[in-house]
């Protein structure tokens, strides 16, 4: 019992404090911090590679089965970390290419085309929802 006496009369009060506060902000800043920046090397070698995640994870598996072969994996969509970085962001300056831009998007590899209901069929679908029936 003099033992549990003991024990409560030594225990740590704990209050909420700007102290503590600001350790607890700091941890999670640096911590969101870290995390970040993993995710932003990680992007940047993709980029500077010719990769997407998905290429990388499948590349990475193709490299270890050459390298078992005794063979050596090339990427045919690496054609280098400056031209893998132009591909993406230009031609301009490097450190301008990180920057909002003006200039408008290349038009799509494939072109997109709207298809318009031809008018017979506008005709036909009103009948049928006018009679009750549904077109399957």
């Amino acid at each position: 019992m003099a033992l549990a006496q003991g024990f409560k009369s030594h225990q740590l009060k704990l209050e909420p404090s700007y102290d503590s506060a600001m350790q607890i902000s700091f941890v999670l800043s640096v911590s969101c911090g870290i995390a970040v920046a993993i995710l932003l090397t990680m992007h940047i070698y993709l980029t500077l590679t010719g990769q997407t995640t998905i290429e990388f994870y499948k590349n990475r598996a193709r490299n270890a089965r050459a390298n078992h072969c005794g063979e050596r994996f090339v990427n045919i969509y690496d054609k280098g970390w400056r031209r893998n970085w132009q591909q993406i962001f230009g031609n301009g300056s490097p450190l301008l290419s990180l920057l909002p831009s003006r200039r408008k998007p290349p038009p799509p590899a494939i072109p997109f085309y709207s298809f318009d209901v031809p008018p017979q069929s506008a005709e036909r679908e009103m009948l049928l929802s006018q009679s009750g029936r549904h077109i399957v």
